[in-house]
């Protein structure tokens, strides 16, 4: 009985604890940045000399951004990164991948949020990627370009719903 008892006891004080961390969560969520409801790739900016194709886990589509040409896209950023491959030319594949909360200054409730890209494989370090730090625009969706330079270097522009941290 006394078992009994003393484990009643530390259940109560357990439950007390949980409803007093779960009491100050509020608190928390309101200093939170609100989730980013979507992120689309919408063009890629081929300026080299070599073709491109785009794969996304999942897509059966694979579009093909010919030598200095802008294909206009919808591929949505979400869980899964997306590799713009070289199919001619002796370039390295480009990886991007949505980030979600990340740091720097922005209005109340715009993030601020990141996006990585990097070459190479599709696994990399943070040291080896480059990493865009934006604010959301209100009331927009949010769309991205990739520009590829003559020389395979790569570059993410924001083309709606977005702009860049405040220093």
């Amino acid at each position: 009985m006394v078992k009994g008892g003393i484990m009643k006891k530390l259940l109560l004080i357990g439950l007390c604890a949980i409803g007093v961390v779960n009491a100050q969560e509020p608190e928390q969520a309101e200093q939170q940045s609100p989730q980013l409801e979507s992120l689309t790739l919408s063009e890629v900016d081929n300026q080299s000399a070599g073709d491109f194709k785009i794969y996304q886990v999942g897509e059966s589509m694979q579009p093909t951004i010919l030598k200095n040409s802008k294909l206009e896209t919808s591929i949505e950023l979400g869980l899964r990164k997306v590799n713009v491959y070289p199919i001619s030319g002796s370039f390295q594949s480009i990886f991007v991948e949505r980030g979600y909360q990340a740091s720097g200054n922005c209005q109340k409730n715009s993030g601020p949020y990141l996006i990585s890209f990097w070459y190479g494989y599709p696994t990399q370090s943070a040291d080896n990627r480059i990493f865009e730090n934006f604010c959301m625009v209100k009331n927009e969706k949010a769309k991205i370009g990739l520009r590829i330079y003559p020389d395979g270097s790569a570059a993410l522009y924001a083309i709606a719903g977005l702009k860049p941290t405040q220093s």
